[in-house]
């Protein structure tokens, strides 16, 4: 059995105030007992990361407009209908992006399996693989 990491490990960016409120909320009399814990081991390098991402999204312009979508979506739309159960349970793929019907969190709370591609991997992604 491997040791649990330590907080420092298991939040790496965590600040002297969120260390606090985290023991906090810990202590707090009224707080859910948790028998595992997780966490983002987001770290700085991964932070900067996730920034320039943001700012190279910031920065992009979108060359479409509304009801005249890119020739690519329509290659999107479909397979998403080939390879997503939620979407192949639907029937055919609509020729309108505007056709596809929306999401909701209780479609997701239902059955968030269905969501997921027959094609994405199933194995545990490498640092490599996450594009931030």
């Amino acid at each position: 059995m491997t040791d649990e990491p330590t907080d420092a490990e298991r939040y790496p960016t965590l600040t002297e105030h969120g260390r606090r409120m985290l023991q906090f909320l810990r202590e707090h009399p009224h707080a859910p007992r948790y028998l595992d814990q997780s966490g983002n081991r987001l770290t700085a390098e991964r932070v900067a990361r996730v920034r320039a991402f943001e700012r190279e999204v910031e920065g992009a312009s979108v060359s479409w407009r509304p009801g005249h979508p890119p020739a690519w979506v329509g290659d999107l739309v479909a397979r998403a209908y080939a390879e997503v159960p939620h979407y192949r349970q639907l029937g055919p793929p609509p020729s309108r992006l505007e056709d596809v019907p929306p999401v909701s969190r209780a479609d997701l709370a239902r059955d968030v399996a269905a969501f997921v591609p027959d094609t994405a991997p199933v194995d545990a992604p490498h640092d490599d693989d996450i594009p931030f």
